[in-house]
């Protein structure tokens, strides 16, 4: 994790609220180290956001795509 600052492309970080304890961090500490990441956290979700709900999922990673296209 320790090169996770010389991430120059842009990153979307998604997980649920639900989910372990470990990923929920490991996915704020990618949110904290890559510039100028985005998060977004899928509330009363787990382990699977984009087959727990996959139309927002979906939504979700096309905007992002649009808006860095």
């Amino acid at each position: 994790m320790s090169r996770l600052g010389e991430i120059r492309a842009p990153t979307l970080v998604i997980y649920g609220s639900g989910d372990v304890r470990a990923l929920v961090g490991a996915s704020k500490c990618v949110a904290e180290r890559v510039p100028g990441a985005e998060v977004v956290v899928m509330e009363g979700l787990a382990h699977v956001p984009n087959m727990e709900r996959p139309d927002e999922f979906n939504r979700l990673v096309l905007d992002f795509l649009a808006k860095h296209s």
